[in-house]
């Protein structure tokens, strides 16, 4: 779910929040593809170290980093295309 959310809602919110505020160009296309970024390693060294659900934070990074990059491709090329 957290990983449908990072991919799909967090660009959408970043390219609506860019728009409002102005940004144009290839400063708005950086900041709506860098919200689609996959979850990090950080997290799970937090979790290894305090013991809560490494596995499941694993998962979650491996599977949002391969989701990451063809969603990554479309949001490009939708970019490219309409800004």
């Amino acid at each position: 779910m957290s990983t449908i959310l990072r991919l799909f809602i967090g660009p959408a919110i970043m390219a609506a929040a860019s728009a409002i505020v102005g940004l144009k160009g290839v400063i708005f296309q950086v900041a709506t593809i860098q919200a689609a970024l996959p979850t990090l390693i950080i997290c799970f060294a937090y979790a290894k170290k305090h013991n809560i659900y490494p596995e499941i934070i694993s998962s979650s990074i491996i599977i949002s980093t391969c989701l990451f990059l063809p969603a990554a491709l479309i949001y490009f090329i939708i970019l490219q295309h309409y800004t």
